[in-house]
C-alpha cells in the first residue's frame, strides 16, 4: 500500500503535468489561431478583386501590443515565427536555399521538435528537457 508521501509526490507531478499540458495546449491553440487567421488574410485579399499586399515583414501583436507571430524573409530566409507571451521564440517555419526546416522550441529556448529536409535527405530530431536527443533520423 502506498504511504501518504508518495500519493502527495504522485498527485503533485500530475497536477505538475496538466499545469504543462494545458500551456502547451494554449500555446497550440494561438499557433492554430495565428494561422488560421493568415490565411483568411491571404484568402481575403485575393478575394478583393486582384488586390495584393507586398510587405517585406509582417508582424502580428496581441491586445497588449506584444509580437506573437513574424512573417517575414530576412537574410534571404523566408519564413515564419510564433512567440509566447514573454516574447520567446516557440515555433517556425523557414526556407533557406532548397532546405525547409519546422521547429518547435521549449519554454526555457531549447529546441525540442526539428524536422528538415538537407539536399534531399530527411533529418527528424527529437530532445528531451535538456536538450539531449531522445530520437534522430537519420
Amino acid at each position: 500500500m502506498p504511504s501518504q508521501g508518495n500519493i502527495h509526490e504522485r498527485l503533485f507531478r500530475l497536477e505538475r503535468d496538466n499545469q504543462k499540458t494545458k500551456h502547451h495546449n494554449r500555446f497550440l491553440k494561438l499557433a492554430l489561431l495565428l494561422t488560421i487567421s493568415f490565411f483568411a488574410i491571404i484568402i481575403f485579399l485575393g478575394t478583393g478583386g486582384g488586390s495584393e499586399l507586398i510587405v517585406e515583414k509582417l508582424t502580428l501583436v496581441d491586445n497588449e501590443g506584444r509580437v506573437r507571430a513574424l512573417i517575414a524573409t530576412p537574410n534571404g530566409e523566408g519564413g515564419v515565427w510564433l512567440y509566447d507571451h514573454a516574447g520567446m521564440e516557440r515555433a517556425s517555419v523557414t526556407v533557406r536555399d532548397d532546405d525547409a526546416i519546422i521547429e518547435i522550441i521549449d519554454s526555457v529556448g531549447l529546441t525540442r521538435v526539428f524536422l528538415a529536409t538537407e539536399g534531399q535527405e530527411l533529418v527528424f530530431r527529437l530532445f528531451d528537457s535538456a536538450g539531449n536527443p531522445l530520437f534522430s533520423l537519420p
